[in-house]
């Protein structure tokens, strides 16, 4: 019976061993939840809203705002010369009284005539000045030239004096109470010479 107690001992401690084991290996491993272990997105990682872009005013038609369309009204009228736009009530504007007379175009004499050259003065203190068209016109007189004129500034002139130079050129004169005009048709190598100026007053 001497070895009986040390194997008994050696049971005793392999039998502890082994339940401890199986205690470990009982004990279920803790359940992670899909759903918690989803951090929800923190309200601090938003990225902070810019500042609001600054309005431009009522959108026309096109994707232009108003005022871009007033910019571009504006450029037209320039491009279109002193006040062309307001030619049927000159008084509506600044400067309005300096736009060229209806009359005086390079058509005045429409297919008849050929310009030959045009002249403008500097303006004055006042910011007058003076036009100067010279035609040749074909298919007419000296007297046709000065009748053609007359007729043509008569809306707006009225009243033109009409004088005939010793050489046999035909004067025009008038005025209006924002230019005066002076005319003069005469011959030139044969063919009907006609001056059309007029200056501001």
């Amino acid at each position: 019976m001497p070895t009986t107690r040390p194997v008994l001992a050696c049971s005793l401690l392999l039998l502890g061993c082994l339940v401890a084991c199986q205690g470990k290996a009982s004990t279920p491993a803790p359940v992670t939840d899909a759903k918690a272990s989803t951090a929800a997105p923190s309200k601090a990682a938003e990225p902070a809203p810019g500042p609001a872009a600054p309005a431009e005013g009522p959108v026309a038609d096109g994707g232009l705002s108003a005022a871009d369309l007033a910019a571009a009204e504006a450029k037209e009228m320039a491009k279109q010369g002193p006040v062309a736009a307001l030619q049927d009530d000159p008084e509506k504007a600044l400067g309005a009284h300096l736009a060229d007379p209806r009359w005086y175009r390079k058509t005045l004499f429409g297919d008849k005539g050929k310009v030959l050259d045009t002249k403008r003065t500097q303006a004055d203190e006042q910011g007058r000045f003076s036009s100067l068209i010279r035609f040749e016109v074909a298919d007419t007189t000296v007297e046709g030239c000065a009748d053609h004129l007359q007729e043509a500034v008569k809306p707006e002139v009225p009243t033109v004096e009409r004088e005939t130079k010793p050489d046999g050129r035909i004067q025009l004169s008038g005025a209006t109470d924002r230019y005066s005009i002076t005319f003069l048709c005469g011959e030139h190598e044969g063919k009907v010479i006609a001056f059309v100026s007029f200056q501001w007053t």
